[in-house]
C-alpha cells in the first residue's frame, strides 16, 4: 500500500500441483488484487537449488491446461523459467510445452530468459504476439545485445510482431550497462516490474517506485515509465480499460507520487551503482475508490 501498488502478479511460484494452495492461503486472503502466471512445471518453485524442470515430466501440458481452466479467474498465462540451470539438457522443450498449454488456454506465455540454454533468436522464434520476455536486461549468458552493444535484429523483430519485454528486476536480473544501452537505442521496457521477493526488498530492488526511478535515471522518458507500470501491464493481464487507467468507468485504483529532486543512489543486480536526480515518493493510494494509504 505504501508503494502505490494495488495489483500484484505472481510470476510462476506455483504449478498445477500446487496452485490450489496458493489460491487458498495467499491469493484469496490478500487485500491486494492478485493474479498469477502458472508455472509449466507442475511442482512450481519448491526448492530453488534444484530446478523445477530438472525432470522434463514435470512440464505437464495437460495438468497446466486443467489448472488454467479451473482457475481462469486468477491465472493469466503460463510461466516457464528457460534458464540453463533450470532446464539443463531439455533446452527449449519446456518453452515449447508452455506455448502448447497457453495455446490451449488462449493465453500468454511469460518466459524467464536469464542465462538461456540457446541464443535469443532461437528462443524468440517460439514466441507469439502478446507473449512476454521476462528479465530481458539480465546480463548473464545470451542476451538482447550483440557484440557491438546493439540491440539484436531478432529482438527488434520480435517486438515488431508483438512480443513484449518485461524488466522483472529481482535480485539477479538487471544490469545497468545493458539497460542503458537499450534505452539509448530507444528500446524501452514494455513493462517495468520489481520481481520482488523477501530478499529483494532488503537488497537492490527495494520496491516498484525505486525500480521506476532507476529507469527514469537511465534515460527512459517519464510518460513511458508511467505507461510501463499502468496501461501496458493491464493489457498483459487482459484487463485493459478496467485497470491501469483513469478513464471513466475503470476501477478507481490511483497512486499519487511526488517526484522528488536530489541525489539518490540506485544499485543493479550486479552491484553497480548510479546516482539519479529524481525519485518517486508515494503520497496516496486509492484501492477501488477508497483511501488505502496516505502519507502522514
Amino acid at each position: 500500500r505504501a508503494t502505490g501498488v494495488t495489483t500484484w502478479v505472481d510470476g510462476g511460484s506455483t504449478g498445477a500441483g500446487t496452485f490450489e494452495g496458493m489460491r487458498e492461503w495467499v491469493l484469496s486472503r490478500s487485500r491486494v488484487r492478485m493474479y498469477a502466471f502458472l508455472n509449466i512445471s507442475a511442482i512450481g518453485l519448491m526448492y530453488l537449488r534444484i530446478g523445477e524442470l530438472n525432470h522434463l515430466a514435470y512440464a505437464d501440458v495437460d495438468a497446466a491446461v486443467g489448472a488454467g481452466r479451473d482457475h481462469a479467474d486468477l491465472i493469466v498465462g503460463i510461466k516457464v523459467r528457460n534458464q540453463l540451470e533450470v532446464v539443463g539438457d531439455a533446452g527449449v522443450e519446456p518453452l515449447r510445452r508452455a506455448v502448447r498449454a497457453a495455446d490451449a488456454l488462449g493465453g500468454r506465455v511469460m518466459v524467464h530468459c536469464t542465462n538461456p540454454p540457446v541464443p535469443m533468436a532461437e528462443l524468440l522464434a517460439l514466441l507469439r504476439p502478446g507473449d512476454v520476455v521476462s528479465h530481458f536486461l539480465h546480463g548473464r549468458g545470451h542476451g538482447i545485445l550483440d557484440e557491438r552493444g546493439q540491440v539484436r535484429r531478432e529482438v527488434r523483430q520480435a517486438r515488431e510482431r508483438g512480443v513484449l519485454f518485461d524488466v522483472a528486476h529481482g535480485r539477479m536480473h538487471v544490469k545497468f550497462p545493458i539497460a542503458r544501452a537499450a534505452i539509448a537505442q530507444q528500446f524501452y521496457p514494455d513493462t517495468i516490474s520489481s520481481d520482488l521477493t523477501l530478499g529483494g526488498s532488503a537488497g537492490c530492488v527495494k520496491d516498484l517506485p525505486t525500480t521506476m526511478a532507476k529507469f527514469l535515471t537511465l534515460g527512459m522518458p517519464l510518460p513511458e515509465v508511467v505507461r510501463a507500470v499502468t496501461a501496458t501491464p493491464a493489457r498483459v493481464l487482459g484487463r485493459a480499460g478496467r485497470l491501469g487507467t483513469l478513464a471513466p468507468g475503470a476501477v478507481a485504483d490511483v497512486a499519487v507520487f511526488r517526484l522528488e529532486s536530489g541525489a539518490f543512489e540506485f544499485e543493479d543486480a550486479h552491484g553497480e551503482r548510479l546516482t539519479g536526480p529524481r525519485r518517486f515518493v508515494p503520497e496516496l493510494t486509492l484501492r477501488a475508490g477508497e483511501i488505502w494509504w496516505r502519507r502522514a
